[in-house]
């Protein structure tokens, strides 16, 4: 699956994390992957329409 998703070479974007973007990026990742559902999904709502024209669906 992930060769069809995330490690598609012709869709996959690389970001560079930066020393100074580490207390932002980790709180990201704990918000996107962490066990807070709640804030996931408040983030998901505030933001996920800035994202739809990327959604394969």
């Amino acid at each position: 699956m992930m060769s069809l998703t995330t490690m598609k070479p012709a869709t996959r974007k690389l970001v560079r994390i930066l020393p100074e973007d580490e207390e932002r990026t980790y709180a990201m990742f704990d918000v996107l992957l962490g066990d807070n559902i709640d804030g996931r999904k408040e983030f998901i709502a505030n933001n996920g329409a800035k994202y739809l024209n990327l959604a394969d669906i």
